[in-house]
């Protein structure tokens, strides 16, 4: 087999998985009886065209590295410690960690950069609830598990936002299911604590939050995950700060629109796209169901699903346009 053809049939296979991954995961967390479910299958319907649209990226499977599974690792456990010992929201948790690792090679320790990614994406998987993720050592696998997708995975559906948080999720499910299998852990259904219901202000925000991140990556030269975490933890810090009652939500919205800001100029140039996206994002994040509550990576994947529907729905009507002559 040449070596194209097998990049081929491995971003095939890859392309395959993460679709339905995402779209289970999707249909888990939005879908729900009444006549808003068409805005559910809308956007699930042009992620699917999304999905189709990169069906063809050729894509080079990597060997499992330290430099990915030990920092994955090492951002699970942070994220997981800042949420349950200090007591902080999951958003918060995320984007403080996040700010951290981002900050290493910025302060000197240039080694650092390679790590900053993975521990990103072992930060998604670590900020999940102590009842889902149950106990320290199934965290520290989810980081592991982390580690090891983005390792081989990384190329797969490269420059969309969001991806980083599915990875996550997708290393947390793993976890999840195996503990259920080892222990008998059945996650509990929690309470809703990422975004209410008529949090209309989530929609802006989070438009707002996207052109940030854009703007500081492309401005600014930030790295993708400063330029996510770091406005992320200072907006939370001042809700929080400030007592707002809609502290949790509104950084929740904030740091999931900041994850669709970190798609690739050449996925989403226009900011108008890129905005636009973002908010329908919020619109969909008003709907999350709480069977995903305290599930880390739903921000993520939610946000992945946007983007994959935007790519989707320029590809729709990419199609439909009559050639010019």
């Amino acid at each position: 087999m040449s070596v194209s053809l097998a990049s081929t049939f491995a971003g095939r296979a890859v392309s395959v998985l993460l679709a339905v991954v995402l779209s289970a995961f999707f249909a888990d967390a939005y879908f729900f009886d009444g006549w808003l479910v068409v805005v559910d299958a809308v956007v699930l319907g042009f992620a699917l065209l999304g999905m189709l649209a990169l069906w063809n990226e050729p894509v080079t499977l990597k060997p499992v590295v330290l430099s990915s599974v030990l920092p994955a690792i090492a951002g699970a456990a942070l994220g997981h410690a800042l949420m349950t010992l200090a007591g902080l929201h999951p958003a918060l948790a995320g984007s403080l960690a996040g700010t951290a690792c981002a900050a290493l090679p910025v302060l000197g320790l240039r080694r650092a950069l390679a790590w900053v990614a993975p521990f990103y994406v072992g930060v998604f998987a670590g900020t999940s609830a102590a009842v889902i993720l149950h106990g320290p050592l199934w965290v520290l696998l989810a980081g592991a598990m982390a580690g090891v997708l983005w390792s081989t995975l990384a190329e797969a559906w490269a420059g969309i936002g969001g991806k980083m948080g599915l990875t996550g999720f997708m290393s947390a499910t793993t976890m999840v299911l195996l503990s259920e299998e080892v222990i008998g852990n059945h996650p509990p259904t929690l309470p809703m604590q990422v975004v209410d219901l008529g949090h209309e202000v989530a929609v802006p925000l989070a438009a707002l939050a996207a052109i940030t991140t854009r703007w500081l990556a492309t401005r600014w030269q930030w790295s993708g995950v400063a330029a996510s975490a770091l406005p992320t933890a200072l907006v939370g810090t001042v809700l929080f700060g400030l007592e707002n009652p809609l502290a949790g939500p509104l950084t929740a919205a904030w740091y999931g629109g900041s994850f669709v800001g970190m798609t690739q100029p050449a996925r989403l140039q226009s900011l108008f796209a890129l905005a636009l996206t973002a908010a329908v994002f919020g619109v969909v994040l008003l709907r999350l169901q709480s069977t995903m509550v305290g599930w880390g990576g739903v921000l993520g994947s939610t946000a992945c699903t946007c983007v994959l529907a935007s790519l989707g729905m320029r590809a729709a009507f990419q199609h439909l346009r009559p050639p010019t002559h």
